[in-house]
């Protein structure tokens, strides 16, 4: 069993959990994704009380280099999202095992 939680599996989930058809769950998590891109894309942060934020931050250039060649070579600057969880899901990652989710938190 996969510890992943899909796409597909949110639409489902949300909508035996809210009663609404799926068509409607898929409909606003689009949305919601769409959104949150548009956001992140304008250089602006999306924070979820309780789950966490998603930053935009600057990466300065450097100098990367090929693993396998060892050559050298610039890497431009750019900007990166970055997700910091808030406290309650820090908290709730605390209780979990070192391998994971409980056995059934990703169960369909």
């Amino acid at each position: 069993m996969s510890n992943t939680l899909t796409r597909a599996q949110i639409h489902r989930r949300s909508a035996a959990r809210t009663g609404q058809p799926q068509a409607v769950t898929e409909e606003i998590a689009t949305r919601m994704i769409e959104l949150m891109g548009e956001t992140l894309s304008q250089g602006d942060n999306v924070k979820m009380t309780g789950f966490g934020t998603l930053e935009v931050r600057a990466r300065g250039a450097r100098v990367g280099r090929n693993p396998r060649t060892g050559e050298v070579h610039p890497v431009q600057a750019r900007r990166v999202v970055v997700f910091t969880p808030s406290a309650k899901l820090r908290d709730r990652l605390d209780g979990l095992e070192p391998n994971g989710c409980p056995d059934d938190e990703f169960e369909d």
